[in-house]
């Protein structure tokens, strides 16, 4: 899952794979559920300060195929929110509460851009998944109205959709880094061969999504320069800005340094943080963040598979402290359902631990306040 700060305080939410249905709720069991592609919410902002939330503050953007009838099929299951165009369901089929198992998009990042037309509006990437594979296969933009307030029907409705936004499959603005003072929007992606996976970095030429990418990319004399072509996988391969492997990369800045953490690749339990002087990079001095436990505080096994998808969330942090947050599956695909433990209640980590930061004489540096630049 990711977030962005909106206006107001609020705060938007996205969701990749998610089951949608019923749950037991004193065995934490699973029981029929929907398993929508992607999906949305809002949490309102006046209680985010306080910790202090309850349901009613949580908006969520789904399409429910229906909320009446707790004895009747489908009860709380929810459609997909955006459908590639790729997808094959027919429209009869979704209604009828279907999911698409092949083509589908899942969540990127998203900025809050002051459009000239429409004021303040969400521009959000959305990345094409490839059936089976898993492969990233072409990119959308679509924007959002922030117009009235959550649940009004007016606020998070559709302004625009471009199917045809990036279809190169890179990637890029899987995680952004919102640079206002200098005006533009670093967009990062990993490129994996074999089981390294490093990072890249292009950037927007405005503080629109929608404005023109440039790629920051090494020539063949070893100098980085930005290109406005889309690169080759040679070029990728010489224009990494880590060295060392890791996945979800994120952003952001603290006294004019700017930090990158990332989880260790593939599917490390160790949260990595590096260091460098721009927000493109080079990303160095790699230290150890934290270290995910090797197993689950919930009910049942505690003994899952892998950890994956470690997001860190600014606009989550209350005093300064880094928010991040994770995903986990069961060895077993179908412990998902019918088993004792298998919804996880949401968990979130919290790292304030000043010696997370060091300068580069290792004088210790002050906790707060860890932001990635997204101001509204």
């Amino acid at each position: 899952m990711l977030t962005t700060a909106l206006p107001g305080g609020h705060v938007f939410w996205s969701f990749n794979d998610s089951f949608y249905g019923v749950v037991d709720g004193k065995t934490r069991a699973r029981g029929s559920c929907s398993f929508p592609r992607n999906s949305l919410m809002i949490q309102k902002g006046a209680t985010i300060a306080s910790g202090q939330e309850s349901d009613d503050d949580l908006v969520w953007l789904a399409d429910y195929v229906q909320t009446d009838n707790p004895s009747g099929e489908r009860y709380y299951q929810a459609r997909t929110h955006i459908r590639h165009p790729k997808a094959s369901l027919s429209d009869a089929e979704i209604q009828k509460g279907e999911i698409d198992q092949d083509y589908c998009y899942w969540a990127g990042d998203a900025v809050v851009y002051d459009d000239p037309a429409h004021g303040k509006i969400l521009q959000m990437l959305w990345t094409g998944v490839e059936p089976g594979s898993l492969k990233n296969i072409d990119g959308c933009l679509r924007e959002y109205s922030l117009e009235g307030e959550p649940g009004d029907g007016q606020y998070m409705s559709v302004l625009s959709t471009d199917y045809n936004f990036k279809s190169d499959g890179l990637g890029y603005g899987s995680a952004l880094f919102e640079d206002t003072e200098g005006g533009h929007i670093y967009l990062y992606t990993t490129k994996q061969v074999n089981l390294v996976s490093r990072v890249l970095v292009a950037r927007t030429e405005t503080l629109d999504l929608g404005s023109p990418w440039s790629y920051y990319i090494r020539d063949l004399s070893g100098d980085y320069h930005w290109q406005s072509s889309v690169p080759s996988n040679e070029e990728m391969e010489r224009s990494y800005i880590t060295a060392e492997s890791g996945s979800m990369p994120w952003v952001f800045e603290k006294d004019g340094v700017y930090y990158m953490c990332m989880e260790a690749f593939p599917f490390g339990r160790n949260i990595y943080l590096f260091r460098s002087q721009t927000p493109y990079g080079p990303f160095t001095d790699r230290t150890l963040l934290f270290t995910l436990p090797a197993t689950l505080d919930k009910l049942g096994s505690p003994y899952h598979q892998r950890w994956y998808m470690i997001n860190l969330h600014p606009a989550l942090s209350r005093q300064g402290e880094l928010v991040f947050s994770t995903n986990s599956d069961p060895a077993n695909f179908w412990d998902n359902f019918n088993r004792v433990g298998s919804a996880i209640p949401a968990r979130e980590r919290r790292n304030s631990d000043p010696r997370a930061l060091r300068s580069p004489a290792g004088a210790e540096c002050t906790p707060s306040p860890f932001r990635k630049k997204r101001t509204p």
